[in-house]
């Protein structure tokens, strides 16, 4: 062999193993690579799935080259408030898409927020001056908030007044007494269809009832209802006197709103502040704090950053 075959050979040598070492390093490159942009795409899908406006922190940009595409991806990390609630949401009044939605689609115990589809029924189906003989039976309904009197007869506009302030079951038993609890509570379900809320049954005025279900997303369309044609009724609810149930009535900003409470509901709260003069709606529904857990998404989102 001559001496030029053997350089020629010994180039041709040294040229494959420097082509076969950098295919090594640009495959291992290129599975560094794709990991990171699974990575990336896990973010973007975690991110798409829960959908919520929220404040962010930016993740460093990941750079990924392939051929002469040059992709690059770049995602927020969400964070979103910690509350006790099963349920919650937070909604401009007249605006579809929420600021804030967690499980808003489940059905959960209403409790006494039952007792807004009593009142809207009510004032639509009765004058505010209608006298309401309140009886025995109504009187004897567990709870006696409200102070009413056995066999005495009020102004719909009281007892609606006691409901929504003391969340007395007297008054909404009266209410449904006055019309046929069984009448009445379809009139309640009737109501419910057409407002929108679909996901909501009723089976009596007071929310005594477990099996009264509801969600946040309906409880929302109730309140936008209320808030655009009765909005007499939050009035009512801003009165904070002794007695008083709603933990924000009194404050300056609370338009109106409704507690609940059984045991197998836990704390339910609906409210109504006002931000930039705008009504915003914050829903709890199973909190082990309500009034908490309301404070903690008004002030994540109805807050001047």
């Amino acid at each position: 062999m001559t001496k030029e075959h053997k350089e020629h050979n010994f180039h041709g040598l040294f040229f494959t193993i420097v082509v076969f070492i950098l295919v090594l390093a640009g495959g291992a490159r290129g599975h560094s690579q794709r990991e990171q942009i699974r990575q990336a795409d896990r973010i973007s899908g975690v991110i798409s799935r829960d959908n919520i406006l929220a404040k962010a922190v930016v993740i460093p940009d990941l750079i990924s080259k392939r051929g002469a595409l040059l992709v690059k991806v770049t995602e927020s990390a969400i964070l979103t408030p910690s509350i006790s609630g099963i349920s919650a949401l937070v909604q401009e009044i007249g605006i579809i898409k929420p600021v804030f939605s967690f499980n808003s689609q489940k059905q959960w115990s209403a409790a006494s927020l039952a007792k807004l589809v009593t009142a809207v029924v009510a004032i639509e189906n009765l004058s505010s001056d209608q006298i309401i003989k309140v009886s025995p039976a109504a009187i004897a309904t567990e709870s006696s908030a409200g102070n009413l009197v056995s066999g005495k007869s009020y102004p719909l506009m009281d007892l609606l007044r006691v409901m929504m302030v003391f969340s007395s079951n007297d008054a909404a038993v009266a209410i449904a007494e006055h019309f046929g609890k069984e009448n009445f509570v379809s009139m309640m379900n009737k109501k419910a269809s057409e407002m929108g809320m679909s996901n909501t049954r009723f089976f009596d005025s007071s929310g005594l009832s477990p099996l009264d279900l509801t969600t946040a997303e309906d409880l929302n369309r109730l309140v936008n209802y209320i808030f655009t044609r009765h909005i007499n009724l939050l009035t009512l609810s801003q009165e904070k006197i002794e007695g008083a149930t709603h933990p924000f009535a009194g404050y300056s900003n609370f338009i109106g709103g409704k507690t609940g409470f059984i045991d197998e509901a836990g704390g339910n709260l609906v409210s109504l502040f006002n931000y930039r003069n705008r009504a915003f709606a914050v829903i709890v529904l199973g909190s082990k704090q309500r009034a908490e857990d309301t404070e903690i998404l008004s002030d994540w989102f109805l807050v001047d950053n």
